[in-house]
C-alpha cells in the first residue's frame, strides 16, 4: 500500500511516497521515493497519485 508521509527533521518537514508490506508478518516500509520539502510536495504529487 503507498502514501504519502511527511518526516520531520529539525523544523523542516520532508515528504515521502512510502510503499508498505508486511515482512515475517509485520508491517515494513519496503521503498521509499523522496518528493520534496515543506514547501514543495504539491508539485510533486500529481506524478505519483
Amino acid at each position: 500500500m503507498a502514501s504519502i508521509v511527511g518526516k520531520r527533521r529539525g523544523k523542516q518537514t520532508y515528504y515521502y511516497l512510502v510503499e508498505s508490506a508486511r515482512v515475517q508478518g509485520k508491517p515494513r516500509i519496503v521503498s521509499q521515493q523522496y518528493l520534496g520539502s515543506e514547501a514543495s510536495p504539491v508539485s510533486c504529487t500529481p506524478r505519483y497519485v
